[in-house]
């Protein structure tokens, strides 16, 4: 079952354009990645292409750095420091959802780190070298751009 899902799912993601729904689509193959299941660990080459197109879709440099950061982070402190108008009841319940939303709150590249070391630990660290080893090198690299593996 959870095999079929996940076929599905790695062959359906470039249906979702939309930014916000790739980035949680992007958290729910993170979280996959801690599962301890044999399907995930037999399928960690695709999931990880997914997740390398999916940052490259959310992920922005700002203007003077150097780092990727989280686009969709920042539009709490943009509905909260609108200084140009009155703040509208609308303004108000735009706000109070992006502080519970996953792809308002929570930073895509620390959460796949987190759960990357997880899995490391999970499964040993040779473990994790080869399937890291089985990933495309060009995914690899674009990956290292956002995360250390």
């Amino acid at each position: 079952m959870l095999s079929n899902l996940l076929d599905d799912m790695i062959k359906k993601t470039y249906l979702v354009t939309q930014p916000e729904r790739r980035k949680v689509i992007g958290l729910a193959y993170a979280a996959l990645l801690t599962c301890e299941s044999v399907i995930i660990l037999n399928k960690f080459g695709k999931i990880m292409e997914q997740m390398a197109e999916i940052f490259n879709d959310v992920m922005t440099v700002p203007y003077q750095g150097t780092e990727y950061e989280d686009a969709f982070l920042d539009l709490t402190t943009a509905l909260a420091s609108d200084v140009f108008s009155e703040p509208t009841r609308h303004d108000e319940r735009k706000r109070e959802i992006a502080q519970f939303d996953p792809v308002y709150s929570v930073h895509m590249g620390q959460f796949v780190q987190v759960k990357l070391s997880a899995m490391c630990s999970q499964v040993g660290a040779d473990t994790f070298v080869s399937l890291v080893s089985s990933v495309d090198p060009e995914v690899v690299k674009n990956l290292q751009d956002y995360v250390s593996i």
